[in-house]
């Protein structure tokens, strides 16, 4: 039976947020349902921004219907924290959403109390929401990457190290600051390694070092495929997860990771299996997106001794990525899509 959907949320094809809000319409569009996109707008001309990216989904644009007001299921794709809290309900069929510390704002869990079920990506993200007081029934379902990410047979020529993520003075969640000490201590003593570090414009990164390549533009999938295939091993800095596409990404192309498994990521990442497992000391949560609960500090002194091992061994990194690769390889867009339409139909 088709239904009509109206799917509310970000329409920015460059947030992880925007990205999910596309394979929840992509995914209920090809099952044959009729889809319509009402985008969040905080300033005028918010829209025509994001009509104008490239990389926004022709049918995300094809579905974006701003003055729809018709009798639909409604479901609302939002970070945790939103400060539009009340666009997200009353009378969502569901909230899509994560988050990343060990408790969510009491705005935001009064708000999502009046949708009728939301759906997370992890245990323990489930768990987290009903130790927040969250009442409303919470769905698990995993998220999943593009296949054609897929398995590089070779070491790569130079023994690279890869992280991503945003970075300015009001968020330091993704760790870049702590990946960049971590390797400047290890270039240090090992010569023949570098750093790329994936960012956006408008971040800020310290220092520049001769052997750190900084990657501030937005690029294609067959580039970012490039930025795989070339490293040795991915390093995640992060504070938390709320699942962790970038060290997924990472793993399906069958590179290990060095990285903790607290939070989200730990659903796909089995520590030294996969890569590397670092400790961490645990803090409060605090940036311009979060101001509740705790989240970890990982430890620089593991991520450096993490990537002497691997600088050292690369070998071994190859089989752990392997191991990563052997592992993940069966969380697709395919079936997160499926597992979407499963949920909300």
């Amino acid at each position: 039976m088709k239904l009509l959907f109206d799917v509310h949320g970000p329409a920015d094809p460059d947030t992880s947020f925007g990205l999910l809000l596309e394979h929840v319409v992509v995914a209920l569009h090809n099952a044959g349902h009729d889809v319509r996109v009402i985008p969040s707008i905080k300033a005028p001309g918010e829209l025509q921004h994001a009509l104008t990216r490239p990389q926004l989904s022709p049918i995300v644009r094809a579905c974006i219907d701003p003055t729809s007001r018709r009798k639909a299921r409604r479901v609302c794709v939002f970070p945790v924290g939103w400060h539009d809290e009340h666009v997200l309900v009353p009378g969502a069929y569901a909230l899509v959403t994560l988050w990343e510390t060990s408790w969510m704002p009491a705005p935001w869990v009064k708000a999502a109390n009046e949708a009728n079920m939301v759906v997370t990506f992890s245990k323990w993200g489930k768990r987290v929401m009903l130790d927040s007081h969250l009442k409303r029934p919470v769905k698990i379902m995993p998220l999943g990457v593009n296949p054609i990410y897929g398995l590089p047979t070779d070491l790569p020529p130079e023994k690279t190290f890869l992280t991503m993520g945003r970075c300015w003075s009001g968020n330091k969640r993704k760790g870049l600051d702590l990946v960049m000490a971590a390797f400047l201590a290890h270039a240090s003593r090992i010569p023949d390694t570098k750093l790329i570090i994936k960012g956006a414009e408008g971040d800020s990164l310290g220092i520049p070092h001769p052997r750190v390549h900084i990657i501030k533009e937005q690029l294609p999938l067959k580039r970012m495929l490039q930025l795989y295939a070339g490293c040795l091993c991915y390093v995640s800095g992060v504070a938390s997860e709320g699942w962790g596409w970038h060290p997924h990404e990472a793993m399906m192309c069958g590179r290990p990771v060095i990285g903790h498994t607290w939070g989200g990521m730990g659903e796909f990442f089995k520590g030294n299996r996969h890569g590397w497992e670092i400790g961490y000391q645990m803090e409060d949560a605090h940036d311009d997106f979060h101001d509740d609960g705790k989240w970890t500090r990982p430890s620089i002194d593991n991520m450096v001794a993490a990537m002497d091992e691997v600088a050292t061994n690369p070998y071994e990194a190859m089989m752990r990525g392997l191991c990563a690769h052997q592992d993940v390889r069966h969380l697709t867009e395919k079936l997160m899509h499926e597992n979407f339409v499963k949920l909300l139909v």
